[in-house]
């Protein structure tokens, strides 16, 4: 899988080695699509290569999406790249707001490595998540688990219940992004545990959690 680095060093050189470098320029639109789209792109156009340095040359664009994007490129375009690295001015103000996506990364990791496991392990893996944070109750009279996730007392309340493995991997997922990057919200979903095999298509999870989980991201 594509890792994501950011280099506060300058220059285009990344641990004193040189390697392709892909300059960001000034993007007529910013919405998801286009992220997808530049990040199949940067994939296709180096697939051979090992890293790939990018510079940002437009004070718009989120390097926080793109790296989103460019995960999940990198997991459905055949390529050799290991490395995503990313220039940035200020080190420690790009980590602290790349720190959720990174989370979000996570997370995506957590469902696409149990995308082949039997639904009874990927619910006892899910009924797993207490070390998060998460209240995790599994009733047994009801046969589901209920998770609750409380980010702050007085945060917005969703609520929300899933038939089936898919889309409990799915809110599984955002639970877990949410958990790590510490926001602000309170959920609570009920999974009901239906261990049917239940085919799970890999873009479409990816699709559900970023859709899901990215409204509650800043750029």
């Amino acid at each position: 899988m594509l890792d994501i680095v950011l280099d506060g060093n300058k220059g285009t050189e990344f641990c004193g080695k040189k390697y392709p470098v892909f300059i960001i320029e000034k993007q007529p639109l910013y919405g998801w699509g286009m992220y997808r789209r530049l990040a199949q792109q940067i994939v296709t156009d180096y697939a051979q290569e090992k890293a790939v340095v990018l510079l940002n040359h437009d004070e718009k664009f989120s390097i926080n999406k793109l790296s989103i994007a460019l995960f999940v490129a990198a997991l459905q375009i055949e390529n050799n790249l290991e490395l995503a690295v990313f220039k940035v001015d200020d080190f420690v103000a790009a980590r602290k707001a790349y720190e959720p996506y990174l989370s979000l990364t996570i997370a995506l990791k957590f469902a696409l490595f149990m995308l082949h496991d039997t639904p009874h392990q990927i619910y006892k893996n899910i009924e797993g998540m207490g070390y998060l944070g998460l209240n995790i109750k599994h009733d047994f009279s009801q046969n589901k688990l209920i998770l609750d996730y409380v980010g702050a007392d007085d945060a917005l309340y969703l609520e929300t219940q899933t038939d089936n493995v898919a889309d409990a991997l799915i809110y599984a997922a955002v639970l877990k992004t949410l958990a790590l990057a510490k926001i602000k919200a309170k959920y609570h979903i009920e999974m009901v545990l239906n261990e049917t095999n239940y085919p799970i298509d890999t873009d479409y999870l990816i699709g559900q959690v970023l859709r899901k989980a990215s409204v509650w991201l800043k750029s």
